[in-house]
């Protein structure tokens, strides 16, 4: 079920023409993670905060027909702040190329 309201581009540069870029080719390009040819999801969650939706895309992991998504920030250790809003607000909607 999408959800509804006013949507809120990342301020992170990358994420924000990753995102439009998904979405303005109707999800033909922008299909791997800042093309390094993992395939990604676009999340979409409401902010815990704001309220605003929010899109994301995040890495798709396959293994033996089954997916998982994975938000690492490259490894990093520290926690996405996604985090905060999937715990606050757990509804959420994605999209995948297919």
């Amino acid at each position: 079920m999408p959800l509804d309201g006013e949507y809120e581009p990342s301020p992170t540069k990358w994420v924000r023409d990753q995102v439009e870029l998904y979405e303005n080719s109707g999800g033909t390009e922008g299909t791997t993670l800042m093309n390094t040819g993992l395939p990604v999801i676009l999340l979409t969650t409401r902010g815990a905060r704001s309220g605003k939706i929010r899109k994301t895309p995040l890495m798709r992991v396959e293994h033996d027909g089954r997916y998982a998504a994975v938000a690492s920030l490259g490894g990093r250790p520290s926690t996405r702040s996604g985090t905060t809003t999937s715990r606050a607000t757990p509804m959420w909607s994605s999209r995948t190329a297919r």
